[in-house]
């Protein structure tokens, strides 16, 4: 069965002293979480200084892009090793099975 996401909401929020009507179906706790983390960013790399804005904005999307696919490359890697363990599993049960079933077999 297919999960099915959540209704969008309408939410407030602000962003770098901006304050924004958005549609999301995140939770309050996610979204506060988002926005701690995306001001904290702007933070660093903008600050109080509008001069070079845009070229600040930029390194701070790059920033988060390789953030992102260092925790994507992360997932690929854990999900690859979830599916290597699965497997290991599944041979050991086999093999505890078969032996099992020898003994059971040399008892009869």
């Amino acid at each position: 069965m297919e999960k099915q996401s959540p209704a969008l909401r309408p939410a407030k929020i602000t962003i770098a002293q901006e304050r924004l009507n958005i549609q999301t179906d995140l939770s309050d706790q996610e979204l506060e979480k988002i926005l701690e983390y995306l001001n904290r960013k702007i933070e660093k790399y903008i600050g109080e200084n509008t001069n070079e804005t845009k070229k600040r904005l930029l390194l701070m999307a790059l920033d988060i892009s390789a953030e992102f696919f260092d925790v994507r490359h992360r997932y690929h890697k854990l999900a690859e090793n979830e599916k290597n363990i699965e497997k290991e599993i599944s041979t050991l049960n086999n093999l505890l099975q078969q032996e099992l079933d020898d003994q059971k077999a040399s008892e009869s």
